[in-house]
């Protein structure tokens, strides 16, 4: 993943905005099956301004060109790397009272990005496009419980959301930014990007609502302490004459010291595969030496009809499950994640 990306796609995408009223009948199997923005309808019971400090560091800008509306506009709107009379403004006084600029993170109400709820935006820009109306967009952020398991849930920990598209024969375009109405704003939030696995920079439970219950001090923790970012994930649509915002893709990716703009919360990779996998060994980690060499003549003692289980978590077709029950494995399951498998 790199700093800066070069977009050089002239090509229209269209996304729909729909109701959350609608979102049910409209998901699939997959996280996030479109890039259509979906805002609630409902008001956060919670949603009040809340100054938290701010985080002085310079903003990790991961990527910027294109842009998506999360907004209740009914219309189609381009995707475009520069919409048309847009007008950058230096700041913006959200109707809750708070002074929006680019570099602030801040958390947003109840809105959808597909199937993924985004809690937090990270501002790059403030336009107010040729209809006077006013935007803040910026890179999209989701708590790691909104992705189905893919990451273990902790407090405060949140994951990048990076969209593209795709269309036959090209390479994925750039990225995609986000828009959001001033009215979605709650307050600030101080962001830290890092590569450093955790608990490093994790928010300290201890520190909120003390004499408190546990949960009564993540609650506190979950209003107005430090979020921390330590992974990506990037959704790659195909765009084709029959199905413009077909998720095609899904990557989950820890962030790379190489992501990061901010020397103090960056980590060498080198450290952190250690910490993950172990220390590497010149010349090889096995050793062929007596202790580690295995008589081949012990007998195995097996019950009538035992046999090896497999789990085939990918089965597409089902070519490795039938190649394993031909060679003797016991199929316990073989599942995938399209629907027509």
């Amino acid at each position: 993943m790199n700093a800066t990306w070069v977009d050089d796609s002239d090509d229209d995408v269209y996304v729909r905005s729909r109701h959350r009223r609608q979102r049910q009948r409209l998901r699939s199997a997959s996280v996030a099956s479109t890039s259509t923005i979906l805002p609630s309808t409902a008001d956060e019971g919670d949603e009040f301004c809340e100054i938290i400090e701010e985080d002085d560091a310079e903003a990790d800008v991961l990527f910027a060109s294109e842009v998506i509306d999360l907004t209740e506009d009914e219309s189609q709107r381009l995707i475009l790397p520069h919409r048309p009379n847009e007008t950058e403004l230096d700041s913006i006084v959200a109707p809750c009272g708070l002074t929006v600029k680019p570099t602030n993170c801040i958390q947003i109400s109840d809105t959808y990005l597909g199937e993924l709820k985004i809690n937090f935006l990270q501002v790059t820009t403030i336009i107010r496009d040729y209809d006077g109306a006013t935007f803040i967009r910026g890179i999209p952020f989701t708590r790691v419980r909104h992705l189905n398991g893919k990451l273990r849930d902790r407090l405060n920990e949140v994951c990048m959301v990076l969209h593209q598209h795709r269309q036959p024969g090209k390479k994925p375009d750039s990225p995609v930014l986000v828009d959001v109405e001033p009215q979605r704003v709650i307050r600030w939030r101080t962001l830290i990007v890092t590569n450093a696995p955790f608990p490093v920079h994790a928010v300290d439970i201890n520190r909120y609502a003390r004499s408190r219950s546990l949960e009564q001090k993540r609650i506190a923790a979950e209003k107005s302490a430090h979020i921390v970012c330590r992974w990506s994930i990037t959704i790659t649509y195909s765009i084709t004459a029959t199905n413009r915002n077909k998720a095609e893709e899904e990557l989950l990716e820890h962030l790379r010291s190489d992501d990061l703009l901010d020397a103090k919360y960056r980590v060498s990779d080198k450290e952190v595969s250690e910490l993950w996998r172990g220390p590497r060994q010149r010349g090889g980690g096995w050793k062929t030496t007596a202790e580690s060499l295995k008589s081949l003549n012990i007998p195995i003692s097996r019950c009538p009809g035992q046999t090896y289980t497999l789990f085939d978590s990918f089965s597409g077709a089902g070519g490795v499950s039938r190649g394993a029950q031909d060679a003797g494995f016991k199929i316990r399951y073989a599942i995938d994640k399209e629907r027509e498998v």
